[in-house]
């Protein structure tokens, strides 16, 4: 009972204004979400422009020299004294069980992770001499996880350049054969690309990635188990890129556990726990790991015709094989009912 009537509409009107200040807050909290998130993209994003000595050097011919990628003290390192050489237009497999080094081979020579020890060369240029911005126009790069971040499908391809060039954006989704994909999204190349990858499969999205990687026109192109994630079809179509790119004079490097894209490559690598264990041309290095065979086991009944065709077809993914592929799945079929009428059945042969 002692407070005055001033007292109290002072009192109301310091209540009012720090009411407000919450209530301003509040409503700003969706815009303050969003600069979080950009905040966080950021350091995502490496910027396309600048200029380097070496922009107009060819960098398809690569050497690695004694690439170690050390652990924890007492750990076999992630890479351990890795050397070989390509020249340009090659295509490369890396092979081996998982976590055999695949990846981390191709993080180190893409720079996205160089190995502390040894070197990359891009013909006379050592990876530790070039500019990001001279990497990002040379190295075209698709992880088995592509980042996703904030923007327009049109940015994303463009890699988010203040002012993307339409044309060459279209004209590199047509070359990986995603331009349909993109044409059927709620607005074409202008849709939202984090807000609109839940109703794209993972797949789709890592044809997005591959569009990305071919923007600049780059001289290398480094792919992590690129048809992981992929069906028949859109394998096809992948390695009908991967030929036209080779074509191009393109080198291509690409880690695969599944093989079906292997019948593309020049050279393999084989790893194991870190280390080369093989090197050297498609024919010489599958013979030595299969005897100059590839084997299924399948048991001995008519339900297994389906899964000795489909097996069949998997070795073939260029489209310039399918009548090839076709009579090849016929003469397997054949031999098998051959095997089914004068063998056991239900054993596996």
């Amino acid at each position: 009972g002692n407070i005055t009537a001033g007292a109290m509409i002072g009192a109301a009107i310091v209540f009012s204004k720090a009411v407000s200040v919450f209530d301003e807050t509040l409503t700003l909290l969706p815009t303050l979400k969003i600069l979080a998130d950009c905040m966080n993209d950021l350091p995502k994003i490496d910027s396309p422009k600048g200029n380097g000595t070496f922009e107009d050097c060819c960098f398809s011919q690569i050497r690695v020299e004694n690439l170690v990628y050390p652990t924890a003290v007492g750990l076999k390192p992630r890479i351990d004294r890795i050397s070989f050489s390509i020249t340009p237009g090659t295509c490369l497999a890396i092979v081996g069980p998982s976590g055999s080094g695949k990846t981390t081979l191709l993080n180190a020579i893409a720079g996205t992770r160089p190995a502390p020890i040894g070197n990359v060369f891009f013909d006379q240029n050592e990876l530790r001499n070039l500019s990001k911005s001279v990497i990002q126009s040379k190295i075209g790069v698709v992880p088995q996880l592509p980042t996703f971040v904030s923007g327009s499908v049109e940015e994303y391809i463009a890699g988010y350049e203040q002012t993307p060039c339409e044309t060459q954006v279209q004209k590199t989704a047509k070359k990986v054969k995603v331009h349909g994909l993109i044409s059927s999204l709620p607005n074409g190349y202008k849709t939202d690309y984090k807000t609109t990858k839940e109703n794209l499969t993972t797949g789709q999205l890592h044809q997005l990635s591959l569009a990305a990687a071919l923007y600049r026109s780059p001289d290398v192109l480094i792919l992590d188990e690129p048809n992981a994630l992929l069906d028949k079809t859109a394998e096809k179509r992948l390695a009908d890129t991967i030929e036209t790119l080779r074509s191009q004079g393109i080198t291509i490097l690409m880690s695969l556990h599944r093989s079906s894209l292997i019948g593309l490559c020049d050279k393999i690598i084989v790893m194991e726990n870190g280390r080369m264990v093989d090197f050297g041309s498609r024919p010489e290095v599958l013979g030595r790991m299969h005897d100059g065979k590839r084997q299924l086991r399948l048991p001995m009944r008519l339900s297994s015709i389906q899964d000795l065709g489909d097996w069949i077809e998997g070795h073939f993914t260029r489209s310039s094989d399918a009548d090839f592929s076709t009579m090849a799945v016929l003469l397997g079929t054949e031999l098998f009912n051959a095997a089914l009428l004068n063998g056991p059945s239900n054993q596996d042969r």
